[in-house]
């Protein structure tokens, strides 16, 4: 048997698509049930589940912690198996093997009968990863000189639930659940390698998309916003200081 062969027939059996009696006849014909290749391939599957569940244990423990207040872990267990059935790893690096976690709970969570904003706090738990992986950017060695710009980690997230306040709390005060709040949140990594994330208003935001931009900050600001330029200027003064701008003035 060829080996993209022996993976086409591994794949359906490994995320439960197929029997372990189905995939033995396949793979190896007609052997006994308590053959030795029938043996090890069962073992190899069992592995294949517990890494499975593994890789969302360590890439989504906030997720996990909020399904396993009202279930048992097998609960948890069916949830990875579902996500990894949907989404087949096809990548050696595990990490990348989850990012479509989110969209798996978006797609399944009227479903599986799971908190409506479980697919935003995976989202969340996804991009504090990005900030504390994401390679460094050659431009962000300087970080005092060259042309005003944000930093290389730095992502700005909409959420319809205001997480940040929600996890501020330590775990046995924490709230059932988020409150329904639309917040923007920004995540990044500081000159020190800390992970950062904070909730930020309209203000921040026209400061943040004028460095990205090039804008002048003295420029006219949307209707409503009832900002001026010296209050523009505070606020990038202070995202300068958190290493969420770079650059000089």
């Amino acid at each position: 048997m060829r080996l993209a062969e022996f993976y086409r027939a591994m794949a359906p059996f490994l995320v439960g698509q197929v029997s372990h009696a189905e995939a033995v006849r396949t793979l190896y014909g007609e052997p006994e049930p308590q053959s030795l290749d029938a043996r090890r391939l069962r073992m190899y599957s069992r592995a294949y589940r517990l890494t499975s569940v593994e890789m969302l244990d360590q890439s989504h423990p906030l997720c996990r912690w909020a399904v396993l207040r009202d279930a048992d872990e097998k609960r948890w267990g069916e949830l990875a198996r579902r996500f990894f059935e949907a989404y087949p790893q096809r990548d050696f690096r595990y990490l990348s093997c989850v990012d479509a976690f989110p969209a798996f709970l978006e797609q399944m969570a009227g479903g599986l009968n799971l908190p409506a904003w479980l697919p935003e706090l995976a989202d969340f738990e996804q991009r504090m990863r990005r900030a504390r992986l994401a390679l460094d950017h050659s431009a962000d060695a300087t970080p005092e000189s060259g042309p005003l710009r944000l930093a290389g980690t730095v992502e700005q997230r909409d959420y319809n639930y205001d997480l940040v306040g929600w996890l501020e709390p330590p775990e046995s005060e924490r709230a059932p659940a988020p409150v329904a709040e639309r917040t923007l949140v920004l995540f990044w990594r500081d000159r020190d390698l800390h992970v950062r994330r904070e909730t930020i208003g309209q203000r921040e935001r026209v400061v943040l998309e004028r460095v990205r931009d090039g804008t002048p900050l003295a420029a006219p600001v949307p209707p409503g916003l009832g900002a001026v330029s010296d209050q523009l200027v505070q606020i990038l003064e202070r995202l300068r200081q958190v290493d969420v701008v770079l650059g000089e003035r």
